[in-house]
């Protein structure tokens, strides 16, 4: 390759990463590796939420790729249709199950700008565990491993409980990997994960909660906010040498809300699997109480989620030491049989999982194990479970409201929540800077909203940096051409049926589903199609603009003869409650509006679209050719000039203007703008010109009248020097019925014939030069 084409192809290749960094989307919402729970459909609702850099995004759409191949499973949707200030929020709605590579890109029109990926997210099956250690794992025990689509967040609390950190969810692995937020290692759940994802083809996400050595009274105890005595002796109250039992929240119960509140909440869930007995075989815990404890603590965790029909997986467990009691595991199984409706499903007896299964000490499973303690879950978690059990499906995500002012932005999360925490960072322990619905902010510094409703149940918002927002929602700092306000996306806007379009009118409910702006037969490149009421904010840089122009009308996509579609245009000016500008009521058969805004000082430009008063049916409305100018309204006044007073009926005339208006436009009247025009009339007409720029006019010029001489009226009176002819060699014809009386001059080599009816008057005054030719003839009209 020759250097010069090199250095070509590095310069196409800097612009065009130049062109990607500055116009990049980005992902904050789901997380990598996120698994959500899907419905007895197999489907959930998918919610995506992020930021782009580019100042024309106008719509954000996303698709579903299967993993790890160019298999489209959703096609590209609209997620969001009214992105504004740098930020994305919406949902594939009713996503299929599956494991995916995710796409999202940035549109203007029809175009897409930038695509950002998600490698990793899913719709299949979450699961919370709990009960005691051999539901947790143990740390000397290495665990199973999962693989691609087999997740969990990679973190332990144990007796310190607390809001997890922002998800980091992970592939679970064998190497001592902990299951968010008890579980001390992936134990058999990386084995159990990879036998369900083959057996419904669809990713699985394990969560949890457990509490070593629990009896299931320590459950209820802890439930009512009494600390609980461990069960081994010598121990004492159960997390309390941890420092894990603040005021009224004591282990283990208090341990697994955590789990439960985050977790189940933000992914859902598929069922809780409950591994526990083999304290209450060493307190020979009665059939009775046994089985009354644990319907209470099966009501107590569905009361304390909201959710009075979680399902509830309940394995036989009872093996201490090499022994076994059939009060526990009966008591399990009555529960779990009593009424097949209520959502507790029988789970695997483990008690016969023997001695050599386990460690030296008889009760935990050994590695060697694990193996067939999953096959023992899968054997109860089959086609039949999934299609009997009810999941809980995850929360809807919180979508924020902005507003702008200065540097300051207004971050608002939505009503309906029984506690807001704002935090500086992504993590709920993170920097706490708001209990409040709203929490303004500025600067480079990540925020992000944690929500709780009425049982404490948690959600995030996506994250937010406020510079980012500021620097996205401006129009470009200094003014050195026109901008059209479809260039960029609003500050703020409403509309009142389906998304507003940028240089097209609007059409249904779809983004760039219109046609090209039209009002009554004129066409424009340029411009915004709304629906009323529409109101669309753009933010001023202070004093960089002069003027806003446009033309306003209904768009031709309504035919004139619509008994509705009439609209009111109007502009405001920062929060003015007058506008500055009202259009008369228009109809689909008006001719467009022009109209010329002064901006003065304003920081704010409000358009807005009222109904006409006949309903918004129709209410197609076009501000064409809509933008900000550098010049104020102040335009020079041409002066214009005909070579001919009067011409023939269908004879051209050729006209001149003094000036060309530059930098700026001449605009004729007959809708030429060029500085010479030669129109063919056949009626007297009158000739004007004014520089314009966009929808502003300057002061009209003089007036030129261009007379087409009748075609036999009844008489005619040519004068000095109105009448005088000195056009060169054209040949002029003056036909009257009656008569013609003439006092003006001709001048060589014009042709002038007179012809009347009755007489032709040569009055004093009226000259012939020598090489004229002209004659006077007495007949009728041709």
């Amino acid at each position: 390759m020759p250097k010069s084409d090199k250095l070509k192809s590095l310069f196409i290749l800097f612009f065009f990463a130049t062109q990607i960094g500055f116009s990049q989307i980005s992902i904050d919402l789901p997380v990598e590796n996120a698994v959500f729970q899907r419905n007895s459909s197999n489907q959930a609702d998918l919610y995506i939420s992020g930021s782009f850099q580019d100042q024309t995004v106008n719509a954000v759409e996303a698709r579903l790729l299967q993993a790890g191949t160019s298999t489209v499973v959703v096609d590209w949707r609209m997620i969001d249709a009214t992105p504004a200030k740098g930020q994305f929020f919406g949902k594939i709605a009713n996503a299929p199950a599956g494991w995916f590579t995710l796409e999202v890109r940035s549109m203007k029109g029809s175009n897409p700008i930038s695509t950002g990926t998600r490698n990793r997210v899913g719709i299949g099956d979450v699961f919370l565990i709990s009960g005691q250690s051999n539901s947790t794992g143990v740390f000397s025990v290495p665990g199973l491993p999962g693989e691609p689509g087999v997740v969990s967040h990679h973190e332990y609390q144990g007796c310190n409980p607390h809001i997890p950190s922002f998800p980091n969810l992970t592939t679970i692995d064998s190497s001592y990997h902990n299951l968010g937020m008890t579980g001390e290692s992936s134990w058999a759940y990386g084995g159990l994960g990879r036998n369900l994802k083959t057996q419904t083809g669809y990713p699985v996400a394990f969560y949890n909660g457990g509490a070593s050595g629990s009896s299931i009274w320590n459950w209820v105890e802890s439930q009512t906010g009494t600390p609980t005595d461990h069960p081994s002796p010598g121990i004492g109250i159960y997390c309390q040498d941890y420092g894990g039992n603040p005021p009224g929240k004591p282990a283990p119960y208090y341990i697994f809300t955590v789990p439960l509140h985050y977790y189940a909440n933000i992914y859902g869930v598929r069922a809780l699997l409950w591994h526990q007995g083999e304290s209450d075989n060493d307190l020979n815990t009665s059939k009775a109480n046994y089985k009354n404890w644990l319907s209470t603590h099966i009501n107590n965790v569905r009361t304390e989620f909201g959710q009075p029909n979680m399902p509830w997986v309940i394995a036989q467990v009872s093996y201490l030491t090499g022994t076994t009691d059939a009060n526990i595991t009966s008591a399990q199984a009555e529960i779990a049989n009593d009424n097949p409706s209520d959502q507790i499903f029988p789970g695997p007896n483990t008690d016969v999982l023997g001695a050599s299964y386990r460690l030296p000490d008889n009760i935990h499973f050994k590695t060697s194990g694990l193996s067939d303690l999953a096959d023992k879950w899968q054997d109860y978690l089959t086609p039949s479970f999934f299609n009997s059990s009810t999941p809980v499906a995850s929360a809807s995500r919180p979508k924020l409201s902005f507003s702008i002012s200065g540097t300051n932005v207004t971050m608002t999360a939505p009503a309906g929540y029984s506690a807001y925490k704002w935090v500086q960072g992504n993590n709920f322990t993170d920097t706490q800077v708001s209990t409040g619905q709203t929490y303004v902010a500025s600067g480079a510094s990540t925020y992000r909203c944690y929500m709780m409703d009425a049982h404490g149940n948690i959600v995030f918002s996506q994250k937010v940096i406020p510079q980012n927002m500021v620097n996205q929602q401006a129009l470009p700092g200094s003014c050195s051409s026109p901008v059209y306000l479809s260039d960029y996306v609003p500050y703020s806007i409403t509309n009142g049926y389906g998304p507003i379009e940028y240089d097209m009118a609007v059409g249904a409910d779809q983004n760039h589903d219109g046609a090209s702006l039209n009002i009554q037969g004129q066409s424009y490149s340029r411009g915004l199609g709304v629906h009323s009421y529409s109101e669309i904010v753009y933010n001023l840089p202070n004093g960089q603009y002069k003027t806003f122009s446009a033309f306003v009308g209904v768009d031709d996509e309504i035919a004139d003869a619509s008994p509705d579609g009439k609209v009111i245009f109007k502009v405001f000016l920062d929060n003015n409650v007058s506008p500055e500008y009202t259009s008369p009521l228009m109809s689909p058969a008006d001719a467009a509006q022009a109209i010329c805004i002064n901006l003065g000082s304003a920081t704010k430009l409000r358009l807005v679209v009222e109904n006409g008063g006949d309903g918004n049916s129709n209410d197609h409305a076009d501000w064409a050719e809509a933008r900000l100018n550098c010049s104020a309204a102040s335009l020079p006044t041409p002066h214009i000039s005909s070579t001919k007073p009067f011409v023939n009926s269908g004879e051209s005339v050729y006209l001149s203007a003094s000036t060309n208006c530059s930098p700026n436009q001449l605009l004729w009247s007959t809708g030429a703008s060029t500085q010479f025009i030669t129109p063919t009339i056949s009626d007297t007409t009158n000739f004007y010109a004014r520089c314009t720029y966009g929808a502003c006019m300057g002061p009209q010029s003089n007036v030129v009248t261009v007379a087409v001489i009748p075609n036999c009226s009844d008489s005619l009176n040519l004068y000095s020097p109105n009448h005088d002819i000195d056009l060169g060699s054209a040949t002029y014809n003056f036909n009257a019925s009656q008569k013609i009386e003439a006092s003006n001059k001709i001048y060589s080599p014009t042709k002038a014939y007179y012809k009347a009816g009755q007489k032709v008057i040569l009055k004093p005054g009226f000259e012939i030069e020598p090489g004229t030719v002209f004659s006077a003839t007495i007949g009728n009209c041709p």
